[in-house]
C-alpha cells in the first residue's frame, strides 16, 4: 500500500513546485485519493518549494561577494534565511515520506501529513514571504500562496483535533499495557 502512495505524493509535489496554479486547478478538477491528507501535504510542500525556488533566485540576484559578509549584513541574512528554509522544507519532505509508509495506519498518516503541511506553510508564511516577497516573481509567489491558503483551509484540516486526540489515546493505551 505504501508503495502506491509515495509516487503519487512525489508527483503532486513536483506538479505544485513547477506550476502551483496548475496544481491548484488539477486538484479542483480531479480531487484527491486515498491518502487525502498526505496528498494535501504533498501539494503544500510543492508550493513551498516553488516559493523557495523563487527566494533562492532572489538571493542569487543580490550576491555581491562570494563569501558571506559579517553578521547583520542583509546579504548574509538572506543566505541564512535561505538555509533555514531549505532545512525546514527538507524536514517536511522527510516527514511526508514517513507518512507514505503509514497508509494503513490512518491516524499516523494524518498526523504526519498535517505536520509536513504545517511546516511547509509556516516556512513560506513566516520566513520566505517576509524575507523576500517583494523581490521575487510575484505572479508565481501569488500562485504558491493561493494554493497554500486553499489547502490550509481544506475541510480535511477540520479533523486535526480529532486525529491528535486519537494519537494521544493510542499512545496512552499502549503505555497502559506495558
Amino acid at each position: 500500500m505504501a508503495g502506491e502512495l509515495a509516487p503519487r505524493l512525489d508527483e503532486l509535489t513536483r506538479l505544485a513546485r513547477e506550476d502551483p496554479a496548475a496544481a491548484h486547478q488539477a486538484v479542483q478538477e480531479t480531487g484527491l485519493d486515498t491518502g487525502m491528507q498526505a496528498e494535501l501535504a504533498a501539494l503544500m510542500l510543492g508550493a513551498a518549494l516553488a516559493a523557495l525556488d523563487d527566494y533562492e533566485a532572489f538571493v542569487r540576484s543580490r550576491i555581491t561577494e562570494p563569501a558571506p559578509a559579517a553578521a547583520g549584513d542583509p546579504e548574509t541574512d538572506r543566505r541564512r534565511w535561505l538555509g533555514i528554509a531549505i532545512g525546514k522544507l527538507e524536514t517536511a519532505r522527510h516527514i511526508l515520506s514517513e507518512a507514505a509508509l503509514a497508509l494503513d495506519r490512518e491516524t499516523e498518516l494524518w498526523v504526519l501529513s498535517r505536520q509536513a503541511a504545517r511546516l511547509a506553510y509556516t516556512t513560506v508564511q513566516d520566513l520566505l514571504v517576509p524575507a523576500g516577497g517583494s523581490g521575487t516573481d510575484s505572479q508565481r509567489l501569488d500562485a504558491s500562496l493561493d494554493l497554500m491558503v486553499t489547502l490550509w483551509g481544506h475541510p480535511a484540516g477540520a479533523d486535526e483535533d480529532q486525529a491528535l486526540r486519537r494519537l494521544a489515546a493510542e499512545r496512552l493505551q499502549a503505555g497502559a499495557l506495558e
